[in-house]
Formats: C-alpha cells, structure tokens, sequence
C-alpha cells in the first residue's frame, strides 16, 4: 500500500489565530522534513549443500510506493516539503555446491514516489521528490564446472510532482528526481530513472521546477560474461509561470553506465539511452528553461572481452515553450563514451545529436543556445586490443522571433579512443549550422570542434588524427542588426608515448558559410583553426630519436560576399594554422600548419559602408631535440568596396622558433575601393630566417580621405603602400618595414580637369627600421613634413592646383620665391625630405622621394621653381641630388653634399627653369637622399607657370626646350 504523509488542517495556519497543539505541530514539521523512507530488502538465495545441488535465487525486493501531499505544508517551519524514497536491495542468489548452478540474484525494488498538492503561503515553497530504485542483488558462485547465473536487475526508480500555487505572493522551487538502481554483479541490468515533473506558479508569481533522471548502472560479469546495459532515463517537465520576475524549468536525463564483461566473446554492457522533453506556458516573466541528456557509456570488456557501445543522445525539437516575456532557452545531447577493452575492440562512441526548430511570434526577445557532443571512443590495451574513434557531434538550430533573437550553436566531436599498445584514433567530427530569422536584431553563431585523436603507444605507432570541423550561420532579416559568425576548429593530434609519433592536427577548411539579409548593420566574421599536432614522448634512448610530434592542420577561410541592401557590413575572415606537437625526451618536433585567409567584399547600397578585415596566422613549430623542419605560408587577401565608405586590412604571420631557413612566405594584400572614403592597411612579418615578407596595401577613394598604409617585417621584406583619389584633400599613404628589404609609398589624386599629381617615397634598406610616406591632394591645405618627427623616414609631398589662400600663408616667410610667383599661377607645392637615426642601423640607406605633376596649359609659358623652408638636422645628408624633368627630359639637376650649400641654395631661390609650350605637361621632381649618420634634411617647393610677354611670339618655335636658367636669389 502505498504511504500517506499527513496533511495540516487549514485552520491551523499561523495566521488564523489559532493555536498548535504540540503532538500536530511536530508531526507536521516531521513529515515537512521526513527522513528518507527505505524499502526492505530481498530475501538472499541458499547454498547448495550437495555436490552438484545449485544455489537458490535471491528474492526480489518488495516494491515501494510513497505518496505525499504538499498542499498545506506552510507552517513558519514548514515551507519545505521533501519525500524520498529508496528501495531495498535485491537478495544475493546462493552459492552452488561443486558443479552446481549459481543462484541468480533477485532484481531490486521498484520505487514510485508521487508529491502533488496546491501550497498557499506567502514565500517561495520548497519542494523535493526523489525515488532511487534498490540495486539488484549479485548472482552467487557456481560451484566448480557449475553454470553461470545473472545478477539480479536493478529496480525502476520513478518520481512524480504535481504541484502549483495559486497564491499571489508565494513562489514555487520544486526538484524531482527518479534514478534506477545497479544491475547485481553477474551482468544484471541497470534500472530505468524516470522524472516527471508539473509545475505551477500563479498568475503574479514565478515558479522553479527542475525535474532529473538516471539510469542505474549495469552489472559487472562475474566469470566470463557480458557486462549487464545500463538503464534507461527519461525526464519530463511542465511548467506554467505568471508574470512574475522569472520561471525556471529545467530537466536532465543521463543513461546508464554498462557493466564490464569479461573473456573473450563477451562484450561489456550498452550504455542506457536518455531522452527528455519540456513543456512550459509563461506569461509576462522571463522564462528560462534548458533540456539535456547525456547517452550512457558502454561498459568495459576484460580478459579479451569487447567493450560496451555507448548511447546516442538524441534531442530533436523536444522544447515547447512560450511566453509573453523573454525566452532564454538552452539545448545540449552528449553521446556516451564508448567502452574500453583489454585485449579486443573498444566499443563505439554514441553521436551527440540536438536539433531545435522553434518559431516564436510571442516572446519579447529569443535568445537560443543548442549544443552537442560526440561521445569519447573507447580505449584498448593489450596486443590485440583496438581503440575506437570518437563520434560525431551534430547541432542544428532554426529559429524565428519577432523580437530581437539570438542563435549560437556548438558542436564537438567525441576524442578518439586511446591505443595503449597501438595507434590512436581519429577525434570524431563536429557540425554546427545556425539560422535565425525575424524582423529585429539578431545573431547567428556557430562554432563546430572536431574531436582530439586518441593516445598512442610504441614505437613506430602513431596518435589519432583530429577531428574534422564543418559550421554555417545565417540571418534572415529585415531590418535591425544582424550578427553572422561561423567557425571550425580542426581537432588536435593525439599524443604519441614511448616512442610513438604524435597525431595530425586537422586541417581546418571554411569557405562562404556566413550569410546575412538586412537593410541596416552587417556583421559577417568566418574563422579557421588548425588543429594542433599531437605531442612526441620519447623514453630517451636511440629509437626515441626517430619519434616526432604530429603536423600542425592547415587553415584556410575563403568569403566571397556581395550584398545590395545592407547601410553597411563589418566582415572578418581568419585563418590560424595548427602548432607541430612537440617531441620530449629526444623526440622532434613537428611542422606547423598553412594559413589563408581571402575576403572580397562588396557593398552595393546607395550611401553603403563596407569593411574588411583579414588575418592569416601559420602554425608554429614544435619544440624538441630538433625542432620542426617547416612551417606553413601566411596569405592574407582583401579587396572591399563600397559606394559610401570602404575599409580593407590584411595581416599575415609566418612564426618560427627555429635558426633554420625554410624558404616560407608571409603575404598580406589589402584593398578598399570607394567614390567616397578609402582606407586600406596591410601588414605582416616573418621570423623566417630564409623567409620572404610581401607587404601590399591600396586605397583608391573618391572625394573623401583616402590612405593605405603597409607594414612588413622580416629578413626579405618587400613593402608597398597607394593611395589613389579623386579631387580628395585628404589623400596619404605610408609603406615601412622593420628588417632588410625594399620599400614604397605612392599616392596618386586627380580631378575632372585632367590635373594628375603623384607622389612616391622608396627606400631599400639592411637591418633597419625605415618609413617612407606620401601625400597628393588637389586644392586643400598644403602638407609640411616636419623632421623632427622620430624615427627614419623619407616623404614627398604634393598638392596640385592649391588654393592662393594657401599658397601665401606658405610662401609668407619667402619673399623672393612669392614675387617670382606673383604673376602667374602655382601648378603645384610639395615638400621633401629625409631623416636617418643611428639606432639599429647597419648600413648608409638612400632614398628617393618624387613628385609628378600632370597639367595642360592652354598657351605657353616660363616655368619657375621656387625653393623655401630648408630643415636641417646635425649632419644633414651624406649627398643629395635634385632632378627636374618633363615628358622624362631633364630640365633641371643640382648635386649637394655640403649642408650649408644645400641650406643656402633651397633657402628663399626661385628658379627659371624655361619656356612650356601648350598642351600636355608632365613634370617631375625627384630628390635623391643618402644618409649615413645621424641627421636629416628636408625643404619646400613650389612650382609656377607665368604667361608670355607679347611680343615675344619667336618664343613659340621652342615649346618644350629648355631655357638657360635664371637664378633669382634672395636680396642679401
């Protein structure tokens, strides 16, 4: 029969006045309270006392069921409310007499323990239901050449709440629990663990109700034998919440562990299966609820015996949730490990499945996170045992919102199975796919993990390689935000011991999976990550030495993306090669994986914005007795463009820990196009001794600021930086290398009238830090470089068709060069300039700064070049050269190498420098430094074209010839 708990009366609530006798009062609070209420056991089997006479089995131990009700257990004292209940252990079976039967064992005791009732107080009732089925009884020891028999099975545990309130003031915390008890050693079956959980809360308050189930554990074999399965497990919950702060309903089901077999032939057990399901209604409170399930692992097989399958865990759309507030909601399914064996095969892995689907026109705003996990492959010792590999872990989620909504979704692969005398296995692949839709702002993640190779042992025995990795994530929007972000990790090698070689990382490959529609903010992010190479440990003696760690993987992330409807996208691609494991104990090293990371975005929205961002990132080498003998290149590609505003950077790493030259290359190109603004940056270095470094950054904008920039470090270093505009007054670039190598920047600006002017710094430089910047803008301020910026640096810097605003504010302190240009009209200023520092300088560097200035005049006229501003640091210059040409004709050179010369020449002079003809120009200044000390020397210039006296009309038969030069020096 089942056990009534009592109930008080209520007219014994505190707040009616009334007094509590003493006997009620403390059994109310007893039961409140109640000690755990435990079955009896089975009766235990007999010995046989003849030979051949078998052993009785053990009784089965009676049932249980407990029955409470929590509807007024709401003293002062009172306001918790918990039954338990635990059943009797099956009785052990007897013992066979020489050559008789064992008795079986006899099964546990079956609980059910059911809470209902409806408490009213005015705080937060607390209420436990908990029901542990009673383990079976172990099986009794056949006599001498006697059969086997089974262990007893464990009891069914099973807990049932049924509880709610109607109060506007009391809450509700309720956990219910059912787990199935052991299987008897001689194989018995794990018991069932059942969980069912109801749960109301008012209409003014939340509720709490967590509902969990286990299956019980298989039984060992006694003797040879199989492993008894694990029991199963099965959680349900359902809730109803009011308008309270938040409702909490939660629930776990995890099946049981097999039990070890034994022998050869016998396995051990299966692992028990776990499912659960959740229901909940909520009205105005923020809902948070969760599902889990956990497959059982596979028992363990000794002496030759094979080892258990773990569970799948499979969770498929079994959440039902709505409300009116928030929803927060969480989905995972971990597959059970598969079980070891000594001296035959590992049992399989059990798949990590979850898959939510779920529409939702009511809540405020969704926030979804669904997770799965391969089960771990079994391991194997022994000569002829054999590892398993891991499984797959699979996450899906579709969801649609009306309100703002979030998806992120993680999937990993199980690891492969240990080969405690063989080799490792493969980690299991993971795959993760996100999609979100609705009309607000939402985000879409997923991330996919694959699994980690197995161990290995031996000489010439290798780890498991890892695990691959597949993910996708894709908005469906309208017209919020939209946050797109996909990632795959390549599982890691496993680890190779005594003597073993380490495991393969895995390469790491995504390619187009983020996808976003939007009329507002873009987000797009796409990774790659190559698994790391498995660690080498050697025992140190001569074989060691032929033991390496595993290779890095390989990443590459490729995104092609053109969007016609976003105001503007923000995109990220990255790729990090897998590190070579590292060999230990004269073990080597292993090799680091390739990155490569390529993104070519448009954006095709009137007044849309675009930016990209690229990294590539090799693998590094392994560390050991040697260290790996190569790593991957670094390639890092952009290219964006868009109508309103367009922004590119690229950076690439090649790193090394080694002397050794190995011939990589680190490449980081960069380029944003725009009718607006244009920026790109590239940048990138290399520790390669033997390695190449190859920088590039474009910037070609339209009327707003456009700058490129480009970085590179390294031993063969080759940088370069163009800015390139339309009319802009904002128009710069800057290329600079840290190491040996070449370098230059140019920037280019035009205008509808044909007016063209480009301005380039180059350099090549040994051991040293060098920058060369540049500037070219039509009309705008005019630039000044001043030289005692820090660092080593050349410029050259132009404005065309200035301002005469402009160009008198500049040529105020130069009377001489302002009145010669009095009359006609400046084509051009620019500055030029050179400052060279000692610190970590190896070598005299030479640069070249230049300017280019295209122009048509429509009659002919005397060109002048005014020179102004000299600047000077200590020694200056070793030489300079100053060179003037058009249509590549030299016009003008002088050569300095006395600073003062050079001071007083550039210092307040206007040149002649002859008649142009009418028609196309093409004028170019170039200034050659050479510096080999500390110091620095810069000037500015200007150029002019006056028109003709009349009637010197005879001066039209030399267009285009040079005149003698005419010096017009300053007075004094």
């Amino acid at each position: 029969m089942p056990i009534s708990l009592p109930r008080l009366s209520p007219a014994a609530h505190p707040k009616n006045g009334l007094r509590l006798i003493p006997l009620l009062l403390a059994v109310a609070v007893s039961q409140a309270y109640a000690e755990p209420v435990r079955g009896a056991p089975g009766t235990p089997g007999t010995d046989g006392t003849t030979p051949g006479a078998p052993g009785t089995a053990g009784g089965a131990a009676p049932g249980l069921t407990l029955a409470g009700d929590a509807t007024h257990q709401n003293t002062e004292d009172g306001r918790s409310f918990d039954l338990s209940g635990f059943g009797g252990t099956g009785g052990a079976g007897g013992n066979g007499a020489p050559g008789g039967a064992a008795g079986a064992g006899g099964n546990g005791a079956d609980v059910n323990v059911r809470v209902t009732g409806n408490p009213a107080w005015f705080e937060t009732m607390v209420v436990g239901t908990r029901a542990f089925g009673g383990a079976g009884g172990s099986t009794g020891t056949a006599g001498t050449g006697g059969p086997l028999a089974l262990g007893g099975a464990g009891g069914n545990g099973t807990a049932i709440t049924d509880v709610g309130t109607t109060s506007p003031y009391a809450g509700l915390l309720v956990t219910t629990e059912g787990r199935g008890g052991a299987g008897g050693a001689g194989g018995g079956a794990g018991g069932n663990g059942s969980a069912h959980l109801t749960v109301r809360g008012s209409d003014r308050t939340g509720a709490n109700g967590q509902a969990y189930a286990y299956g019980g554990t298989g039984g060992a074999a006694l003797g040879r034998g199989n492993g008894g399965d694990g029991g199963r497990a099965v959680a349900r919950t359902s809730g109803t919440g009011g308008n309270g702060d938040v409702a909490v309903f939660r629930n776990g089901a995890t099946g049981g562990t097999g039990g070890t077999g034994s022998g050869a032939g016998h396995r051990g057990g299966r692992g028990g299966e776990a499912t659960a399901t959740l229901t909940a209604r909520v009205g105005g409170a923020q809902a948070l609820v969760s599902s889990s399930i956990i497959g059982g692992a596979g028992g363990a097989g000794l002496l030759g015996a094979d080892g258990g399958a773990g569970a799948n865990a499979v969770l498929r759309n079994t959440l039902d949730v709505v409300t009116n507030g928030a929803l927060e909601l969480s989905f995972d399914a971990t597959g059970g490990a598969g079980g070891d064996s000594a001296g035959g095969k590992a049992g399989a892995a059990g798949a990590g499945d979850a898959r939510l689907i779920l529409s939702d026109q009511q809540a405020t705003s969704v926030k979804a996170t669904v997770n799965a996990y391969g089960g771990k492959g079994g391991n194997a010792t022994g000569a002829a045992g054999l590892a398993t590999a891991g499984a797959r872990g699979t996450a899906q989620a579709d969801v649609v919102a009306r309100g703002p909504l979030s998806v992120a979704v993680s999937a990993k692969g199980g690891a492969g199975g240990d080969g405690a005398n063989g080799a490792g296995q493969a980690g299991g692949e993971g795959d993760a796919r996100s999609i979100a839709r609705g009309e607000g702002d939402m985000a879409s993640k997923a991330e996919a993990t694959g699994g980690t190779g197995g161990a290995a042992t031996g000489l010439g025995k290798r780890g498991g390689i890892g695990g691959a990795a597949t993910a996708s994530a894709t908005v469906y929007g309208l017209r919020g935000k939209a946050d797109v972000a996909a990632k795959v990790i390549g599982g890691d090698g496993g680890v190779g011991s005594g003597n073993a070689n380490g495991g393969a990382g895995a390469t790491a490959r995504i390619s187009n999976a983020v996808y976003g529609t939007t009329t507002g903010a873009l987000t797009l992010t796409q990774a790659a990550h190559g698994g790391n190479g498995g660690a080498a440990y050697a025992n140190g003696d001569t074989a060691g030495r032929q033991a390496s760690g595993g290779q890095g993987g390989s990443a590459y992330s490729y995104l092609g993306y053109t969007d016609a409807n976003a105001a503007s996208i923000d995109a990220t691609v990255n790729a990090y090669g897998g590190n070579g494991g590292r060999g230990q104990y004269g073990a080597v090293g292993g090799n680091g994986g390739a990155a490569e990371a390529i993104l070519n975005l448009s954006a095709r929205a009137a007044g849309s914005q675009a930016s990209g961002k690229v990294n590539a990132v090799s693998g590094n080498l392994g560390l050991g007795r040697l260290a790996g003998t190569a790593t991957g290149d670094a390639t890092a590609r952009v290219t964006v463009s868009a109508m309103e505003r367009a922004v590119a950077e690229a950076g690439a790493g090649v790193i090394t820990t080694t002397a050794g030259a190995m011939g990589t290359k680190a490449e980081a190109f960069a380029r944003a196009v725009s009718t607006g603004e244009a920026r790109a940056d590239a940048h990138g270095s290399n520790s390669d001794v033997g390695g190449t470094t190859t920088i590039r950054a474009e910037a070609l904008g339209g009327i707003r600021t456009t700058h490129a920039q480009a970085f590179g470090s390294g031993k063969s270093v080759d940088v370069s930086a163009l800015s390139q505009a339309t009319g802009a007054t904002g128009n710069s670039s800057r290329a600079s290398l840290s190491g040996s190598g070449q370098l230059k920047s140019e920037s280019v600006s035009i205008d509808g009238s044909g007016v063209r002017v480009r301005t380039s710094a180059q350099a090549s430089v040994t051991g040293a830090e060098w920058a060369a910047r540049t500037s070219a803008n039509i009309g705008g301020a005019i630039a000044e470089r001043a030289l005692t910026d820090d660092g080593r640096f050349n410029y050259a810097h132009a404005t065309a068709a200035p301002a005469q605003s402009a160009v008198a504010a500049v040529l105020a302190g130069s009377p001489e060069v302002a009145a010669a240009l009095a009359d006609g009209q400046v084509i051009g200023v620019g500055a030029m300039g050179a400052r060279y520092s000692m610190e970590g300088v190896q070598a005299a560097v030479t640069s070249i700064s230049a300017t280019n200035f295209q122009f048509s005049t429509s009659a002919p006229g005397y060109l002048t070049l005014g020179l102004f501003n000299p600047q000077a640091l200590d020694a200056g210059f070793a030489e300079l050269a100053l060179t003037i040409s058009n249509h590549g004709t030299q016009i003008f050179t002088r050569s300095f190498d006395s600073l003062s010369d050079a001071q007083l020449f550039f210092s307040d002079q206007a040149i002649s420098l002859g008649l142009l003809g009418a028609g196309e120009q093409d004028l170019l200044v170039t200034t050659q430094f050479t510096l080999g000390e500390y110091g620095g020397f810069g000037f500015q210039y200007a150029l002019g074209v006056s028109a003709v006296p009349e009637p010197q009309t005879w001066l039209l038969m030399l267009l285009g010839v040079p005149m003698v030069m005419v010096v017009r020096r300053r007075k004094g």
